[in-house]
Formats: structure tokens, C-alpha cells, sequence
């Protein structure tokens, strides 16, 4: 028995010397024999406590650092131009600072980090010339500080990030040309405080962040070539800080924001050269800034916005949409009767070019609001015919404008059994006037 309680007391004196942590200065590797010689070297160091740094154009693959489990500092793996694999660093489970990963012209996937769970710092993937997906970090759950995704000119896909529910402050995804989807955020539910999508010329939506409830501080997405719509933001009811969307090329709708309901700052909607209506907003009761729309040409009316709370509005721009007119909705029209804050409205279509034309329209609001409901439009979409039904007395004219601006009909009176045959197929939009000219409507028409 006794010899017995020797043995055990000597394979617990083994294990916890075999978990000790080591080297609190940290190590750089900069040479594959350094790799392979690191566990003879240091036969029983599992934990590093300082930073690891790899890096270098000599190291082929880290096979040699099989049995590092957690890392206390910093991990680095920059500048390798032979390293294709991380394959070597599959008992790693945890990082308390942070983890970079950049400039590797070989790399083309993170396989090797499938044991990590936590990153005590932010996440850095930047510049890795031949990356192609993020799978190998399927076990991560944590990002304590920020997740960023920069400048990796081939990757295609963020898979990998499955297990990922909490990012503490930021969450970064800039200047990917060719990542088409964020499919493999699906478990993300908080952001703690920003969230940057910009800049990526083949993501078509943001299918992928569904879960996505809350983000603490700023939202900005931005100059995404391809980006037609914001599904993928269903769940999204609370932005703290400014929402900006802008100089999305070919961002047809807000459809995805449909659950928004507050936005603690600015709401700024700029330079979006197709964007068509901002009904999604519907449910946006209330900013804490400044409302801002401006350079979106093809918009035609602000519904959406008439839910807004406009106390919570504290200034307003509305500028250089040539074809809005319809403005006089409830939280405009409050904004600037209860003369809130500054205003500045300018280059807009007639009857949202000043505040004056807002003014006069926001005076007949509630008629004009029954007005719109009883108004269809039939049948939609169309190929030879269609008839516009309205109460009698209230509709004297519309016109026929195409998804571009163009006007191609302007017509009074008669408003059943409307020709349009002669019409190429396409988007129009109709905008219709009551007998002192005031907009009343604007309505989407699809002809095929």
C-alpha cells in the first residue's frame, strides 16, 4: 500500500510539473529548426506565459509545437512565406491576449486551431495572400475584445466561426473582394460595441449574422459593390450607437430591418444610387441624433420613417435626391412643426425641396394617409393593361416614371385601362397627384 501511494503521489508531482507554465519572457520563432526543437528543448512546457511570435520565410510547418495548450500572451504568425498549414497547434485551447494572423502567402485556411476555445484579446486576420476560408476554428465561442477580417484578397467564406456567440467589442469586415456570404456567424447573438461591413465587392446580403440581436455602439455598412439588400439582420432590434448605410452601389432595399426598433445616434442613409424605398424601417420608433438622407437618387418618398418619434430627432438633412417628393410623413412633419433642431432640405424632387413645400404638404397628412390606403393599383405586376382604383374626387394625375428617373407619361383624368404596352419590361414608379398637385403616392409598377 504504501508503495502504492508513492507512485501516486509521484504521477501527481509529474502532472503538475508537466502543466507549469514557462517561459514568461515569451519566444519567437523565426527558423524551422527552432519548431522542431522547441519540445527536447522544453520537455515539459504546455503553458507559455509570455507572447509566441512565427515568423519568417524559413518555417515549412509547426508539427514541433504539438504540445503548447495555452498561450498567456500574445500569438503572432506574420510574414511566413512557406508556411501553408497551422497544423501543429491542434492542442492549443486558449490565448489571453491577443491573436494575429497576417501577411502568410501560403496560408489558405486556419486547420490546425480546432482545440480553441477563447481568445482573451482581439481577433486579427489581415492581409493573408492566398487565404481562402476560415474553417479550423470551429471551437471558438469567446472573442473577449474585437474580430477583424481585412484585406485577405481570396477568401470567399468566414465558415468556421460556427461556435462564435460573443463578440466583446468589434466586429470588422473590410475590404474582402472576393467573400461573397458571412454564412458561419450564424451563433453570433451580441456585438458589445461596433460592427463594420465595408467595402467588400461580392457580398450580395448579410445572410449570416440572423442571430444578431443587439449591437452596443456604432453599425456602418458601406461601399459593398453587390450588396442588394440587409438580410441576415432580421433579429436586430437595437443599435447603440449611429447606424450609417451608404454608397452601396446596388442596394435595391432595407429589407433585413425589419425589426429595428431603436437607434441611439445618427440615422444616416447616403449615396445609395438604387435604393427605392426605406419601407423596412417601419418599425424604427425613435434616434438620439440626427436624421440624415441625402444622394440616394431613385428614392421617392420617406415611408418608413413615420413611426419615429420626432422628439427623438435633433436635426435634419435631407438633400440631393432628385426624385424624393413625398416627405410629409408624421415624424418629419412633427420635427419641423415643433421646430426641434436645424433643418436643412435641398435639391430634392417638388414637394420635399424646402421646408416650406413640406410644410404645406404635412397639412392635409391625414386626409392624404386615407388617401393611401384606399389607393390600388391593378394588376401588379402587368403586361398590357392596368387601372389605378382611388376614392372619387381625391386623384387628378400621376405620372410614370422609369427606375432610372426618366418621365414617360404624364396623364389626367383618365385613370383605367392605362396602355402600357409599348413599355419596356423593367421597375417603374408611379407618383400620384391630388387637384392642387400635391403627391400623394408613390407606388412601385413592374411590367413584364
Amino acid at each position: 500500500m504504501r508503495n502504492l501511494l508513492l507512485i501516486i503521489f509521484i504521477l501527481t508531482l509529474h502532472n503538475v510539473a508537466s502543466t507549469q507554465g514557462c517561459l514568461p519572457e515569451g519566444i519567437t520563432f523565426e527558423t524551422q529548426d527552432q519548431i522542431n526543437s522547441f519540445a527536447g528543448e522544453n520537455p515539459e512546457c504546455s503553458i507559455i506565459e509570455g507572447d509566441v511570435i512565427i515568423k519568417g520565410n524559413e518555417i515549412t510547418d509547426l508539427i514541433g509545437l504539438q504540445g503548447l495548450a495555452i498561450i498567456e500572451g500574445n500569438f503572432k504568425v506574420i510574414g511566413t512565406d512557406l508556411l501553408a498549414s497551422l497544423d501543429g497547434l491542434n492542442s492549443l485551447t486558449s490565448i489571453g491576449g491577443y491573436m494575429w494572423i497576417s501577411s502568410n502567402l501560403l496560408l489558405t485556411s486556419l486547420n490546425g486551431l480546432e482545440s480553441l476555445t477563447s481568445v482573451g484579446n482581439y481577433v486579427s486576420i489581415y492581409n493573408n495572400d492566398t487565404l481562402i476560408t476560415l474553417s479550423g476554428v470551429d471551437a471558438l465561442s469567446t472573442v473577449e475584445d474585437a474580430l477583424w477580417i481585412r484585406e485577405n484578397p481570396e477568401l470567399i467564406s468566414v465558415e468556421g466561426f460556427g461556435s462564435l456567440t460573443t463578440i466583446g467589442r468589434e466586429l470588422w469586415i473590410r475590404s474582402n473582394p472576393k467573400l461573397a456570404s458571412l454564412n458561419g456567424l450564424e451563433a453570433l447573438d451580441s456585438i458589445g460595441d461596433f460592427l463594420s461591413v465595408w467595402d467588400n465587392d461580392s457580398l450580395t446580403s448579410l445572410d449570416g449574422l440572423n442571430e444578431l440581436t443587439s449591437v452596443g455602439g456604432n453599425v456602418n455598412i458601406g461601399e459593398n459593390n453587390d450588396l442588394i439588400n440587409l438580410t441576415g439582420l432580421s433579429d436586430l432590434n437595437l443599435i447603440g450607437g449611429n447606424l450609417w448605410i451608404s454608397n452601396n452601389d446596388v442596394l435595391f432595399s432595407l429589407s433585413g430591418l425589419d425589426q429595428l426598433n431603436s437607434i441611439i445616434g445618427n440615422l444616416n442613409i447616403s449615396g445609395n444610387n438604387y435604393l427605392i424605398g426605406i419601407e423596412n424601417l417601419s418599425t424604427l420608433s425613435s434616434i438620439s441624433g440626427e436624421l440624415r438622407l441625402e444622394n440616394n437618387v431613385l428614392l421617392t418618398s420617406l415611408n418608413g420613417l413615420d413611426n419615429i418619434d420626432p422628439l427623438s430627432i435633433n436635426a435634419l438633412y435631407l438633400q440631393n435626391s432628385e426624385l424624393l417628393a413625398g416627405c410629409a410623413v408624421p415624424s418629419i412633419c412633427g420635427f419641423i412643426g415643433n421646430n426641434n433642431g436645424p433643418a436643412i432640405i435641398s435639391g430634392n424632387a417638388s414637394g420635399c425641396n424646402s421646408i416650406s413645400e413640406i410644410e404645406s404638404d404635412c397639412t392635409v397628412l391625414s386626409v392624404s394617409d386615407l388617401v393611401k390606403e384606399s389607393i390600388i393599383i391593378y394588376p401588379n405586376p402587368v403586361t398590357d393593361f392596368f387601372s389605378i382604383s382611388y376614392p372619387t374626387g381625391t386623384i387628378q394625375k400621376f405620372e410614370i416614371f422609369s427606375s432610372t428617373g426618366q418621365l414617360f407619361s404624364s396623364i389626367e383624368n383618365s385613370l383605367n385601362n392605362i396602355s402600357i404596352s409599348s413599355y419596356p419590361s423593367g421597375l417603374y414608379f408611379i407618383k400620384l397627384y391630388d387637384k392642387s398637385g400635391i403627391l400623394i403616392k408613390t407606388e412601385k409598377l413592374v411590367i413584364r
